[in-house]
């Protein structure tokens, strides 16, 4: 989520638009992310979340600007924050902190696009424009490279002893403030919208599992995936979780990684007229190499897709019933 406001400019009406969740939310989520990065609440005397993220405006980043120049605390904390984003975000554009040299290394020029700028873009279109496309997009691929990250250095890809799936023990809270905003460990709602799909290995492929649609509060569409038995994946490989259009063709929308034997996937509000179309529920094995170069490959194409070539092998598949298409 940091990734995606600092580096791709987006705001929190983007995200909120995107993701299908409140503006509040969205905010939440980032001053939360802040949070974990510096070790202590960077709004806990001034709205710094705002500041630092580029989304204040003019009278509040007086306000944040007035604050660090005298409270010592607070300064060493938005020092600290600026270094942990420009890790996270290399190519974004930061504040000057009162009394910085314009030569800190955290600081681009000023941002072009001006809070004012982003409130004043309408909100509801009847089709996707290609900006969203490519956000909705970013996000898979970020959730793909963060995740997979995390896990390569924290030596995740192991069976959990039981089943042989996949398992985030010892990833901590490292994904909150990286950005796999697709994925959620458990949004609650109910499961009974759709009945389940049975998930079954492909391809000779060993493993079980279900697959099922439901709504959490607030009408938030999200995907609950269980599977069992399901091997590891290959050294430098991932498991992904695909809603396949033309299963014939490979033509499908990236979800997200799996990496739980038990995961939600939140469905970006934008995404939802796809699932009347989706006729399997697919989870793939690819190289990570392959995936990064498909997802970038679509969102530096002129006119980015939704639906884009699913990478790998399909290591489990489950069709849904026809009978089910277009009930949402």
């Amino acid at each position: 989520m940091l990734g995606l406001l600092l580096e791709k400019g987006q705001s929190y009406g983007d995200l909120s638009t995107l993701l299908g969740i409140s503006e509040a939310e969205v905010r939440k989520r980032a001053r939360a992310a802040l949070a974990e990065l510096g070790g202590a609440d960077p709004d806990r005397r001034v709205g710094l979340t705002d500041y630092l993220l580029g989304q204040a405006d003019p009278i509040s980043r007086a306000d944040a600007v007035r604050h660090l120049r005298d409270d010592p605390e607070d300064r060493a904390l938005a020092e600290r924050l600026l270094g942990q984003l420009q890790a996270i975000a290399p190519g974004a554009e930061f504040p000057k902190l009162p009394g910085e040299p314009r030569t800190a290394p955290h600081l681009r020029a000023p941002r072009r696009r001006r809070h004012g700028a982003r409130d004043a873009a309408p909100r509801i279109r009847s089709t996707l424009s290609q900006r969203q496309t490519r956000l909705i997009v970013a996000v898979a691929s970020c959730a793909v490279i963060v995740v997979v990250a995390v896990l390569a250095v924290a030596g995740v890809f192991s069976g959990d002893g039981s089943s042989g799936s996949p398992t985030t023990a010892g990833t901590g809270g490292s994904a909150t403030s990286a950005g796999g905003g697709s994925s959620q460990g458990g949004n609650g709602g109910s499961l009974g919208s759709l009945a389940p799909i049975k998930l079954n290995g492909a391809g000779g492929s060993p493993g079980t599992g279900v697959a099922t649609f439901g709504l959490a509060t607030g009408d938030q569409p999200f995907l609950d995936v269980r599977t069992r038995s399901l091997p590891q994946a290959p050294s430098g490989q991932v498991y992904s979780v695909w809603l396949a259009v033309d299963p014939a063709r490979r033509q499908a929308y990236p979800v997200a990684p799996l990496t739980q034997t038990h995961q939600q996937f939140q469905i970006p509000a934008a995404v939802t007229p796809i699932l009347s179309h989706v006729k399997a529920i697919d989870i793939a094995v690819s190289s990570v190499q392959a995936l990064r170069s498909e997802i970038k490959h679509v969102l530096q194409a002129k006119k980015p897709k939704l639906i884009i070539r699913e990478t790998g092998n399909v290591a489990m598949r489950g069709v849904v019933p026809a009978k089910l298409r277009g009930r949402g």
